[in-house]
């Protein structure tokens, strides 16, 4: 992909891209994938000049993010757009009793989209929602999980996104012996550098 000078990426979702995050820090990006794919873009020719913009937010829904997309993201006028969103909907519906259906939650996230094609020029890379069960009760959670997977895969052709199959390369890293999740759900380091290889892979080569 080429890109302006100074260009924006914006990367949302929630605990896993926030990463701990100095939220009163515009420029910081938490200790997770995003500082290592920044680590790994500031030493490439093609990328080093590229703003990178964390707006991950600890426990954030699908919801949650298309309430704040105007804010902290179309007014950025990004030039790419990272979301990794999902899990969450999944875990709430479990633990809380916060409910989102497939069906409402395919159609927030086609809306999300559509206002961030036709409100920015950004271009798209969805990252699947991933669980790597840790705790026997997680299990329960694949279902609804891989429903809004395939949610997302679709969203990705209808909108000419790029994939990164977050869940299957988790896993199979796990199934290799490598701890990628400290609970199922949140990245070791490991597993966060696993992602941002991936993701720099995908989108850059």
């Amino acid at each position: 992909m080429d890109f302006a000078k100074g260009a924006k990426v914006v990367f949302l979702g929630d605990s896993v891209t926030d990463a701990a995050r100095d939220r009163w820090d515009d420029a910081d990006l938490g200790w997770g994938y995003v500082r290592f794919i920044a680590q790994e873009l500031a030493t490439r020719p093609d990328a080093h000049t590229l703003t990178i913009v964390n707006r991950g937010i600890d426990g954030n829904r699908l919801v949650d993010l298309a309430g704040r997309l105007r804010r902290d993201c179309l007014a950025l006028h990004p030039a790419l757009v990272s979301i990794l969103i999902g899990i969450n909907d999944v875990w709430w519906s479990f633990e809380s009793g916060r409910h989102t259906s497939s069906d409402n939650f395919g159609q927030l996230f086609k809306r999300v989209l559509t206002q961030v094609t036709t409100k920015t020029e950004a271009k798209l890379v969805l990252l699947e929602p991933f669980l790597v069960p840790a705790e026997e009760y997680q299990w329960a959670w694949r279902a609804e999980l891989d429903a809004r997977i395939e949610i997302i895969r679709k969203a990705a052709q209808d909108f000419g996104a790029i994939l990164i199959p977050a869940d299957s390369i988790m896993n199979a890293a796990e199934d290799e012996g490598e701890s990628t999740t400290l609970d199922g759900v949140h990245p070791t380091e490991y597993g966060h550098k696993l992602l941002a290889r991936s993701w720099v892979s995908a989108v850059f080569g």
